[in-house]
């Protein structure tokens, strides 16, 4: 990567990457998008006109604005939207000269550049002994990755891979319980994944010292796993005192699962199984409709490549224990809440997978230096192409 830039840029290359990708999202958002070639599929408008609010970004909006109070015919709500990045965006319209659909947006590219900051320190202390300017390619693969638009717009996205990448690193450099549980709850007060995060704390916390009695030991984690979870209590408490319900951020949910019943998964076991809903583009003529391509790629490829990444990282030994179980519980969940849905939304979830970025990196290091520029250069086409079909209100959510 130093063959990229000049030795005095090396380093502000984190910047520049980030600039760059961004910029590219940006071109291909307000260039491309133009061409009538991409359909347009229908989601909630709720008033908000910029395209970095397009989707979810138009609950975000929504609650930023006007809280959490809602009324659908449909069901639909904000309440399952999780309340720390829209408390954000309402702090940084209160205390700067932003507003509208602006300051979601500028936390959005904050902790998207923030994080590009932090992975260096992570992927470096992670990657030993590190290639030469490993932790840079692996920056770059991020950025440009196909679903990395998602860092750029009104999404939790940016904010949860930093928060995810701090709480990793400070695991690797052992960092205070006290410290991890912080970075813990509000992880949990952010999407409802990072519930999944507790258990990887508990991992890591019984895998640190050994020495200690087991029964101790499991006790001590159990606990500081349950109370690293704040940020969720928090958010239950809010929805009982607003709502007498503190589970509306799982009740709201049927009205997105498109009132299928709630154990859809154990109906259709055999089919979820055998993975289909992953693998059926294959064998039933999608590929003979290039407008399935960006939903077949972002969704059902990505979550199969995960798959791939995690036997790696484990077989390899380049993901730690809480790393590779927090990667399991994570592609396990989703499939089970997503599968049944045709896969939706599982890009972007998959996308925030921090750790398996690390795998990422010691493959794309593995291959010579034209080879990992051809795969960047591939990644940024597609990067193109989806960030200009979300504008357009494609079917890339």
């Amino acid at each position: 990567m130093s063959q990229l830039f000049p030795r005095p840029l090396t380093r502000h290359a984190p910047t520049v990457l980030y600039a760059a990708s961004g910029g590219l999202v940006l071109l291909s958002a307000y260039l491309l998008a133009k061409y009538p070639s991409i359909s347009r599929c229908t989601g909630h408008y709720l008033g908000y006109t910029s395209w970095f609010s397009n989707w979810d970004g138009q609950w975000y909006q929504y609650i930023a604005d006007r809280g959490y109070h809602y009324a659908d015919a449909g069901g639909y709500g904000p309440q399952v939207f999780f309340p720390l990045y829209p408390m954000l965006g309402r702090l940084l319209d209160a205390i700067s000269p932003l507003y509208g659909q602006l300051p979601l947006v500028v936390v959005s590219w904050l902790a998207g550049w923030a994080f590009a900051l932090i992975w260096m320190r992570y992927a470096t202390e992670r990657i030993a002994p590190p290639a030469p300017h490993a932790a840079l390619w692996g920056l770059a693969l991020i950025l440009f990755w196909p679903a990395s638009y998602f860092l750029r717009v009104a999404y939790t996205e940016s904010l949860y891979i930093l928060l995810l990448t701090v709480f990793f690193y400070g695991c690797a450099k052992d960092w205070r319980p006290l410290y991890l549980v912080i970075v813990t709850g509000l992880l949990t007060a952010t999407r409802p994944t990072g519930v999944l995060v507790c258990i990887a704390l508990a991992v890591h916390l019984l895998g640190r010292n050994p020495d200690a009695p087991p029964f101790k030991t499991v006790l001590t984690s159990l606990i500081v796993a349950g109370v690293s979870a704040w940020g969720l209590y928090a958010y239950m408490l809010f929805l009982y005192v607003e709502f007498d319900d503190p589970f509306q951020f799982i009740n709201r949910q049927a009205a997105w699962n498109y009132r299928m019943p709630a154990d859809i998964f154990l109906i259709r076991w055999r089919e979820m199984l055998s993975l289909r809903p992953a693998w059926e583009f294959l064998v039933d003529s999608s590929l003979l409709n290039p407008e399935t391509y960006p939903w077949n790629l972002q969704n059902k490829g990505l979550w199969l490549f995960s798959l791939f990444l995690i036997a790696a990282g484990r077989i390899k030994k380049w993901l730690s224990s809480a790393e590779f179980v927090f990667c399991v519980l994570t592609v396990v969940l989703i499939y089970y809440a997503n599968g049944p849905k045709s896969m939706e939304s599982v890009g972007r979830y998959v996308s925030t997978l921090v750790p398996l970025y690390l795998v990422m990196t010691r493959l794309l290091m593995a291959l010579p230096y034209t080879f990992r520029i051809g795969v960047l250069c591939l990644s940024a086409v597609l990067l193109a192409i989806q960030s200009a079909s979300f504008a357009r209100w494609g079917c890339v959510f």
